[in-house]
């Protein structure tokens, strides 16, 4: 049980910290608040009472049909509490599920001596990024910029990134159990659990059956047959697969807002690197264990490993997503090559000693640059980088969003980015410009609403105007439209309904 408080309060200090040092600004409650602001428009839907989703971030229509499991349990929690709160309830019961499936799992392949060592690399360690950038000032080892490829940065995001993760390892977890005791409760449970999975991350369900199909094809052909409960599998991950092809075929908004997200892998050294002795652990197992007979878990660790690095170059355009989760079968590697191979290889105990502790230093950095990122430290400066937006807010902003919750309720809100990123989550209305992904046309948006700021284009479809700080900033000469109306108005901002 202590290992699932000090984790729990490892991964919620940075929050606990930055509302403890808001002073006169409102905190938003988020580590990564660019995406986390979408998954909080979601809320506000279930909230009002919707199971399926649209996108609020875009002024074109976009059918309401996005199922998201993890945002709709947390708005129905939303009622009885702070939607702030619920959101920080699904990210701990996450990390709690997660500690328990990989502590399950490991079990499954390990001594038990080597369970906590095995959680700890796959939740700490990291690969070189740091490291490198600090030696050469480039960021290109994917662990320091790619949250994918680090646990650490992905336990300090959103609950279904952390959701996503446990359910791997479930379902990894009840598939072992299956395949091994034959009991139909458990692939029932494996094949649940990668069902919601595919509602949330369906690439993490290619991955995964990709490595269970491996095995499963393996004892086929040795045993000539093959287990009629796969069918159960086969039909709950049909569900999340048909769904998502449907929605991105089907519906053309969902389609162009697809092709924005052009997520190709980078060159496979960088790769490398960015998983450091992990991946070293990897090659290690490989010369050691090639030709010798390999318990099934252990198989399956080295089929999840073999699928994800062919995924990730595979004509998609989500390659780099296919990382996700990689450091959990890399981790029971790394503890075999630290354990079971390196005493073979350094026979003074000593030198083995400082060996280990070496090891082990060099998986930190990347893991610990990310958790000291996560505290603003005193800079949170309004920056215009269209990743990043501010975690603070202004008293004054928050006035004006309350003002447009009164607004009809499909009502289009002309912003710059940051407050764009923030108008769905806190005026629960649209947002014509306000994130990267999911805003369709992003890159020609962008240039309107300088455009439109700068007093050189006028724009359609809008309904109304936000004149604050950031637009202030950037366009101190910004004249409203004749045709407008101010309709709000306080020392920091204005709002103009468009006429």
């Amino acid at each position: 049980m202590k290992k699932y408080f000090l984790i729990i309060a490892i991964f919620m200090l940075p929050v606990i910290y930055e509302a403890m040092r808001s002073g006169d600004m409102v905190y938003s409650g988020m580590t990564y608040p660019t995406d986390g602001n979408t998954y909080m428009s979601f809320v506000n839907q279930a909230r009002d009472g919707n199971f399926l989703f649209t996108n609020m971030y875009t002024s074109e229509y976009v059918p309401r049909i996005m199922f998201r499991p993890t945002y709709l349990f947390t708005g129905i929690l939303s009622f009885v509490m702070p939607d702030i709160i619920a959101y920080h309830l699904m990210r701990i019961l996450g990390i709690v599920l997660l500690v328990f499936f990989l502590d399950r799992l490991y079990r499954l392949l390990l001594p038990r001596k080597l369970v906590k060592w095995t959680i700890f690399f796959a939740i700490a360690g990291s690969g070189f990024g740091y490291i490198w950038y600090m030696l050469t000032g480039k960021v290109s080892s994917p662990d320091i910029w790619l949250a994918e490829t680090n646990m650490t940065a992905m336990l300090l995001s959103h609950p279904h990134n952390i959701l996503s993760i446990a359910f791997m390892c479930g379902a990894a977890y009840y598939f072992l159990q299956w395949f091994h005791d034959n009991k139909l409760v458990d692939i029932t449970k494996s094949s649940i659990l990668l069902s919601l999975l595919g509602f949330e991350h369906l690439f993490d369900v290619i991955t995964l059956c990709s490595a269970f199909g491996i095995l499963v094809l393996e004892e086929a052909l040795r045993k000539k047959r093959i287990r009629w409960e796969l069918g159960i599998m086969g039909a709950l991950v049909a569900l999340p697969l048909i769904y998502t092809f449907v929605v991105f075929t089907a519906f053309p908004e969902f389609a162009a807002w697809d092709s924005q997200n052009n997520l190709t892998t980078p060159r496979i050294y960088h790769v490398f690197l960015g998983y450091g002795l992990l991946f070293f652990s990897f090659a290690m197992f490989l010369k050691s264990f090639w030709n010798k007979k390999l318990k099934s878990g252990v198989k399956l660790m080295l089929y999840w490993t073999i699928a994800t690095f062919v995924l990730i170059y595979a004509p998609l355009n989500i390659q780099r997503r296919f990382l996700e989760g990689l450091t959990i079968p890399l981790a029971v590697f790394t503890s075999i090559c630290l354990f079971t191979l390196l005493p073979k290889i350094v026979k003074d105990k000593r030198l083995y000693l400082a060996g280990t502790v070496t090891f082990i230093l060099l998986l930190l950095p990347t893991s610990i640059y990310h958790y000291q990122n996560s505290f603003s430290l005193g800079n949170d400066e309004r920056k215009t980088e269209i990743y990043f937006v501010p975690k603070y807010l202004y008293h004054g902003e928050i006035e004006a969003f309350r003002f447009l919750q009164t607004t009809k309720s499909d009502s289009v809100i002309l912003s710059t980015y940051n407050i764009g990123n923030y108008i769905p989550r806190y005026a629960n209305r649209y947002s014509y410009l306000g994130h990267w992904a999911q805003t369709i046309s992003f890159d020609s948006k962008q240039d309107d609403v300088r455009m439109f700021y700068r007093n050189k284009k006028e724009l359609s479809g809008i309904d109304y105007i936000w004149y604050g700080v950031d637009e202030r900033k950037l366009y101190p000469k910004f004249v409203p439209p004749q045709n407008t109306e101010k309709v709000f108005d306080n020392i920091l901002v204005q709002v103009y309904k468009a006429g």
